[in-house]
């Protein structure tokens, strides 16, 4: 018996439970009630059913009960406003604590409450009196953090993956293994931020300022770096394949060992920068300025340095097979034992070069400007000299100035 009525009890707590909650459905009861006893008592008071009572009471029973039902919504609805605002004032207070649980705890309710995304997003443009916050392995996908000052901030592990953190205040961050993948950075401040073991995949950065920013090891395969500034950051083995570094500053910037096939630095700076043993294989470095750059060992299969500059650059022991050099200036810039193999340099600048012992087997010298260059040991077969200038250069041994057609030699071979 007692459960055949069980269900039947549920139900009327349910009943119960909705009637309490919503106190305006009472409302509606004592309305009906209220014109019921009111109809009475005018026709014991008038003694007449018809005329004019009923006509004249009824507008003012209705006009009452319509402004009962308003000014009750009306008081609930400031309160609810009231509770809200106390409530986000609390909740931004908590985020800013130096707590990492209280201040993680204040993000899953701002989550919660829906406060956390799009424009009513709360921690939008939040500025941190003191020292940044202490957001460590917190959930802030797709929140948004536009122009949000979170210098020094703590946000180790953290998910910003989807994050707008457009313009965003991250100087000396600590973003240790935090997910960014999908991440908007257009124009953020990253100046000295740690960003080791961080993914980056298909990032935006374009225009951010990453000076001396730690992004050893990092994955920005496919990010958008246009324009952005590297100066002196530390990208030792980062994979940037496929990039985007359109006119991005790394002067003096650390790309040991670094992957970057096939991206774009057309007109990038990397003067004095460090891409020993780095992967450029296919890349795309027309008008880049490559001054002083060290390329030791580095692999630049096919890589495109149309009209590059690399005076002074190092390239000793560089694989060059197939570059375009085509009106690069290579002025003083060091070849020592470079595989330069069907490399074309026609129309190159290679005054003061030093191509001791390279490989120049098919490439094509046509037009280039070979003053005083030190071609000492290099290797030169099938190699296309046609109407270069040669002034005061160290020729290698056994070369024959009558194979090449429209060569001048004013050297004695040495």
């Amino acid at each position: 018996m007692s459960t055949a009525n069980s269900p039947q009890k549920d139900r009327w707590d349910e009943i119960q439970d909705i009637w309490k909650e919503n106190a305006v459905l009472w409302l509606v009861p004592g309305l009906i009630l209220g014109i019921a006893i009111g109809f009475v008592i005018g026709i014991f008071a008038s003694g007449q059913v018809e005329g004019g009572f009923l006509e004249g009471i009824w507008p003012e029973v209705l006009g009452t009960g319509v402004s009962v039902a308003l000014l009750y919504y009306l008081d609930k609805w400031r309160d609810q406003t009231r509770e809200k605002n106390q409530l986000k004032k609390e909740l931004l207070w908590q985020v800013q604590s130096r707590s990492t649980d209280i201040a993680v705890s204040a993000i899953d309710r701002l989550r919660h409450e829906e406060w956390l995304i799009g424009e009513k997003g709360l921690l939008k443009a939040i500025v941190f009196k003191n020292s940044g916050p202490k957001w460590i392995e917190a959930d802030l996908h797709s929140a948004n953090l536009q122009k949000a000052q979170l210098y020094k901030a703590e946000m180790e592990k953290t998910d910003l993956s989807g994050a707008d953190l457009m313009e965003a205040n991250l100087m000396e961050a600590n973003l240790t293994e935090a997910r960014l993948t999908g991440a908007n950075l257009t124009g953020a401040d990253l100046y000295g931020a740690n960003l080791t073991g961080v993914d980056l995949t298909g990032v935006d950065l374009t225009g951010a300022n990453l000076t001396r920013a730690d992004l050893t090891g990092v994955d920005l395969t496919g990010a958008n770096l246009t324009r952005a500034d590297l100066t002196g950051a530390n990208l030792t083995g980062a994979n940037l394949t496929g990039a985007n570094l359109t006119r991005a500053d790394l002067y003096g910037a650390t790309l040991y060992g670094a992957y970057l096939a096939r991206a774009n630095l057309t007109r990038a700076k990397l003067t004095e920068a460090n891409l020993t043993r780095a992967d450029l294989i296919g890349a795309d470095l027309t008008g880049a300025d490559l001054r002083g750059a060290k390329f030791t060992g580095a692999d630049l299969i096919r890589a495109d340095l149309t009209r590059a500059t690399l005076t002074r650059a190092t390239l000793i022991g560089a694989t060059l097979y197939g570059a375009n050099f085509t009106d690069a200036n290579l002025n003083r810039a060091n070849f020592t034992d470079a595989n330069l193999n069907r490399a074309d340099l026609r129309g190159a600048v290679l005054t003061q070069a030093t191509l001791r012992g390279a490989d120049l087997t098919r490439a094509d010298l046509t037009g280039a400007d070979l003053t005083e260059v030190n071609f000492s040991g290099a290797k030169i077969e099938q190699t296309k000299i046609n109407n270069l200038v040669l002034s005061l250069g160290i020729l290698p041994e056994g070369f024959n100035s009558r194979d090449f057609p429209g060569f001048e030699d004013s050297q004695p071979k040495m």
